[in-house]
This record gives structure tokens, C-alpha cells and sequence, in this order.
């Protein structure tokens, strides 16, 4: 796996039942680059994160991050290895405050670093600072409003020190407003902390925007990859979302 790369995805099939849910999926994930999974309802992308995170086991291919095969791995295993992801269906700790989320999230991951508890509050306090979340941070999680708890979601997954950050439409639902703050506090996260993003999102302003590079995945497989410029003015691309090219571009 070259050096510049942190994630490597090596024709990946997933089946459910006898249908591809992935069918020969690969790609090379740059480190330090923001990275677009984008792809019609049904394309794959979340099952593609299911598999990288080890929620799923793919039939064939195999899954290589940092350096290491972790095809196969249990999700805790991958989490603790530097992987970090958010959900579709925000599930915080209801009942704990918007800070006890984050210090259960840090201290699990700082098992595997030998990590002291002082480091992890530090850096949960600093999240909750870059999230927009510090006023809220005694606040129990489920008297957030909608858009904070898709941001306590990323906070989650950033107290646990991740080398990659994997983010499940963390702005569907989100007002054009928010979605430019979202915009804003992701691209703050990949420079104060350094991490390598891989982004799904259907918004598509959004994703064209903020992305180094694009991979597209329709009905399981992969039909075009580039930067996003290359991608919006892609012919495959523009058949899939049925000629939807102002929105895919701006």
C-alpha cells in the first residue's frame, strides 16, 4: 500500500442474499485529503462504511488501513485502531450530558494508547469548542436540538482520537445555513486535528465544495472517481442522477 495512501479498499464484494450490495468496489483513500463517497439511494456508500468499520465481513477483497490488513477485524478493534464514523440515525447517550458523551467515546479509545484521563478531557473540551457545543456541554443529549445532535455525532467520533474520520450524511436535514456551518467546522476538524475525512453526503453543493476527490458508486459498483470537477462533468455520472448537473455542480 503506497505511503500516501491510509485506506485501501481492494475489490470489495458484499451480498445480500443474491444481490450486490458491493460488487468489486476499490479505492485509495489519500491521507490528509478530504474524500466524496457519493451515489444514488441504494448505491452502496453506507455499506461500504459498514464494511471498512467492520460492521459487515465482505465475501471477497480486503480492507488494508495504515498499513494493515483489517479485513475481518470487530468494529472495536477498528475504532481503537484509528477509525472513527458517524450514523445516518444519531443514537447519543440520551440520558448523559452532551460532555459525557464525548469522555465515554475518548476514554474507550484512549484504552488502546495507554492514554492518560486528563489528555482525553483536554481534548474533549477542544472538540466541544470546535463542534459549537461548549454552551451545551452539561446539557443532557436529548434536549439537544436536531442539528446539535448531528453535531455531537462528529464530536463523538472525534473524541476517539481518529486517524480517519468516516461521515454518514452528517447534513441531511440541515437548512442551507447549517449545512455551510457544517461545511466550515469540517474542514476546521481536518486542519486542527490533521485527519484524513471520507465524507457521504447527498447534498450535493455540499460534497462538490468540500471534497478533494470524488468516487461514485452506482448499484454497488464503482463508475467514476476524480477530482470534482472531473466527476460533475462526468456523462456516467450525470446519467445516474438523471442530468442533475446545476445541482451536482453548485
Amino acid at each position: 500500500m503506497s505511503q500516501e495512501s491510509i485506506l485501501k479498499v481492494d475489490s470489495v464484494v458484499k451480498r445480500f442474499g443474491g444481490l450486490y450490495a458491493l460488487n468489486k468496489v476499490s479505492m485509495n483513500v489519500e491521507r490528509g485529503k478530504i474524500f466524496g463517497l457519493i451515489g444514488p439511494n441504494g448505491s452502496g456508500k453506507t455499506t461500504l462504511f459498514n464494511v471498512i468499520t467492520g460492521m459487515y465481513s465482505p465475501e471477497a477483497g480486503r480492507i488494508y488501513f495504515d498499513g494493515d490488513d483489517i479485513t475481518g477485524l470487530k468494529p472495536h478493534e477498528i475504532a481503537r485502531r484509528g477509525v472513527g464514523r458517524t450514523f445516518q440515525i444519531v443514537r447519543p447517550f440520551s440520558d448523559m450530558s452532551v460532555y459525557e458523551n464525548l469522555l465515554v467515546s475518548g476514554l474507550f479509545g484512549a484504552q488502546a494508547r495507554m492514554e492518560k484521563k486528563l489528555s482525553v478531557e483536554d481534548r474533549c473540551h477542544e472538540i466541544l469548542k470546535i463542534t459549537g457545543l461548549s454552551e451545551k456541554a452539561d446539557t443532557q443529549a436529548d434536549m439537544l436540538s436536531f442539528a446539535e445532535k448531528r453535531r455531537l455525532e462528529i464530536a463523538r467520533a472525534l473524541a476517539l482520537n481518529p486517524k480517519l474520520l468516516l461521515l454518514d450524511e452528517t447534513m441531511a436535514g440541515l437548512n442551507p445555513t447549517e449545512v455551510d456551518q457544517a461545511l466550515h467546522m469540517i474542514r476546521d476538524i481536518k486542519t486542527r486535528f490533521g485527519l484524513t475525512i471520507i465524507v457521504v453526503e447527498h447534498v450535493m453543493r455540499a460534497i462538490m465544495t468540500i471534497s478533494d476527490w470524488v468516487v461514485v458508486l452506482s448499484e454497488g459498483s464503482k463508475i467514476a472517481e476524480g477530482t470534482p470537477r472531473e466527476v460533475s462533468e462526468n456523462p456516467d455520472v450525470l446519467r445516474v442522477y438523471l442530468g442533475e448537473r446545476v445541482n451536482m455542480k453548485g
